[in-house]
C-alpha cells in the first residue's frame, strides 16, 4: 500500500465511532489468547464477539450416564459415568446402593464400547462400586510434574463428612483416603453434584471446584491446594444470573489455552418444567467469571426427550478430536466444533476493525486461526502505544488473509519474522470484512 493510500485509510478509520476499554500492558508471551472475552481488545469498530453453537453429531453408542467426565491420554479416550447395578430394584436417590461407576473407551472419540474389568476375581461391567462414592466420582488427568499418580479423583457427599481423594496409576483402579479431604461446612448445602479437581500449570497448584447452594441457588466454590491433602478454605464463587441454578459447573483448563479457564456449566431452571441447557464462561484468574455470553451455548434441541427433567448434562472437559476439532459431549451426544471456536471476533458484509491494547510478546511470527467467506479477508497492522505503524512496518499492512484456517502465519509482504520487536510494547490494528477471528498466538 502506499503512503497516500495508507493515511487515507488511518483518517477513515480514526472517524469511525467505536468502544473503547482499558488500555492495561498485557503480557502476552507465547500464550495462545481466544477472543472468548475482551481481555486483548482495547478499541471495536463494526465488529462483534460473537457466541458459537457445536453441531450436534449423533451417535447411539456414546454412554448415557450421569455426571459423566471424559479423559483423553495419547492412546485412547476415556468416559466415565454413574449408573445403577443391573439387578437393584431399590428407590434412585442420591447416593443408593445401586449407584456404580462404568467407563466406556474410544479409539476416536466417535464411537464407544462399555468398558469390563477384573474386579474381585471376577470380570464386572463396572470399574468403582462403593456408594455413596459412586454418586458423584469424577477422577481427573494429574499433570503435576511432581506427582506420584497418573490419575486422582474426588467423590463424597455432605452426610459422609465432605469430599475424599482417590489416586490410580492405571485410570482404572482407584484408592480412596481414609477421611475427607474437604471438610463439609454446617452453613450450606453441599457437594450434591459433579464436584471437580485438576491441576493448574498456570498457577501452580491443585484447584476444586464443588457444589454449594448460595442465595437459594445452586452455584459452586472453589478450593485450593498444594499437595492435594491440605485445602485452603473455600470462597464461594457464585456467578449466577437471577433465578438460574448452575447445577455443574464444568470449569476446566482449555487444552490449548491452559491459563484461560473454561466453563461449561448446566443450566437448571425448576420452574421451567426443571429444563437443562449448557452455558459457557471463562476466567484468567480462576475466581472472576465472565458472563459475556448470557445465552445457552447448547439448546435442548428439537428432541423432546432432551426437555425433561435434568435431561441434559454436560460432560465434563473438552477434548481434541483431531487437528481441526474438538468435541464437546454432553449425555450420549458429541457435539463438535472448530479448535478455539467457542466464540470469535465477527465481522459482517461491512468492513470493521479493532486495536488491541498495549501488549508484549514472545516469539517470532504472528499465527492466526480465522475464518472468512470468499469476499471477505483479514489484514493486520502493527502500531505502537500511540497507534503509530512501527519501524520496518511502517509502510505495510500484512498481506490480505483469506480462507479457512487453524494455524496461519501473517506475513508483511516476504516478511514475517518479529522478532526486533519482541518485548516491545505493541499493538495490532486487525482490519476484517466477513470472516471471524477465534484466536492468535506468537510462536517460534
Amino acid at each position: 500500500m502506499d503512503t497516500k493510500k495508507r493515511i487515507i485509510t488511518i483518517l477513515l478509520l480514526s472517524i469511525i465511532p467505536f468502544k473503547s476499554y482499558s488500555q492495561n500492558v498485557l503480557n502476552v508471551g507465547s500464550k495462545r489468547e481466544l477472543f472468548i472475552d475482551k481481555h486483548l481488545i482495547d478499541t471495536i469498530s463494526d465488529l462483534e464477539l460473537k457466541l458459537n453453537h457445536p453441531q450436534e453429531i449423533k451417535s447411539t453408542n456414546i454412554p448415557n450416564g450421569y455426571y459423566q467426565t471424559i479423559i483423553k491420554t495419547d492412546s485412547l479416550y476415556r468416559i466415565y459415568f454413574r449408573d445403577q447395578l443391573d439387578f437393584w430394584k431399590g428407590g434412585g436417590y442420591d447416593g443408593n446402593p445401586g449407584e456404580i461407576t462404568k467407563s466406556a473407551t474410544s479409539l476416536d472419540g466417535y464411537n464407544w464400547k462399555e468398558e469390563y474389568t477384573f474386579l474381585n476375581d471376577s470380570i464386572k461391567n463396572y470399574i468403582y462400586y462403593e456408594p455413596p462414592f459412586s454418586h458423584n466420582f469424577t477422577p481427573f488427568n494429574d499433570l503435576n510434574p511432581k506427582t506420584k499418580y497418573k490419575f486422582r479423583a474426588i467423590a463424597g457427599t455432605k452426610d459422609i463428612g465432605g469430599l475424599f481423594s482417590f489416586y490410580s496409576n492405571d485410570g482404572i483402579t482407584f484408592k480412596r483416603s481414609k477421611e475427607a479431604i474437604i471438610k463439609a461446612d454446617t452453613r450450606y448445602y453441599e457437594f450434591d453434584s459433579q464436584n471437580l479437581a485438576f491441576w493448574s500449570a498456570k498457577e501452580e497448584q491443585y484447584v476444586c471446584y464443588f457444589r454449594r447452594s448460595i442465595n437459594g441457588l445452586r452455584s459452586f466454590s472453589r478450593t485450593t491446594s498444594k499437595d492435594f491433602v491440605n485445602w485452603s478454605i473455600p470462597i464461594n464463587i457464585f456467578p449466577n444470573l437471577e433465578g438460574e441454578h448452575l447445577y455443574t459447573s464444568g470449569v476446566q483448563p482449555y487444552f490449548r489455552a491452559p491459563h484461560i479457564y473454561i466453563a461449561l456449566c448446566t443450566r437448571f431452571f425448576p420452574k421451567n418444567g426443571s429444563s437443562t441447557d449448557i452455558v459457557i464462561m471463562n476466567s484468567r484468574d480462576g475466581l472472576t467469571f465472565n458472563r459475556l455470553f448470557k445465552e445457552a451455548f447448547i439448546r435442548p434441541g428439537i428432541d423432546q426427550k432432551r426437555w425433561g427433567n435434568r435431561s441434559n448434562y454436560i460432560t465434563l472437559n473438552v477434548v481434541p478430536l483431531d487437528d481441526k476439532y474438538m468435541g464437546v459431549f454432553a449425555r450420549n451426544s458429541l457435539y463438535k466444533m472448530r479448535l478455539d471456536g467457542f466464540s470469535s471476533v465477527n465481522a459482517n458484509f461491512n468492513k470493521g476493525f479493532f486495536i488491541t491494547k498495549p501488549f508484549q510478546f514472545k516469539g517470532n511470527q504472528l499465527e492466526i486461526n480465522y475464518s472468512t467467506s470468499a469476499g471477505g479477508y483479514i489484514t493486520i497492522e502493527i502500531l505502537d502505544e500511540n497507534n503509530n505503524p512501527i519501524g520496518d512496518f511502517i509502510n505495510n499492512i500484512s498481506d490480505k488473509m483469506i480462507g479457512d484456517e487453524i494455524s496461519r502465519i501473517v506475513t508483511w509482504g516476504e516478511e514475517m519474522n518479529l522478532s526486533s520487536l519482541m518485548h516491545k510494547n505493541i499493538k495490532l490494528r486487525i482490519i476484517m470484512k466477513e470472516a471471524d477471528l477465534y484466536s492468535l498466538k506468537f510462536t517460534d
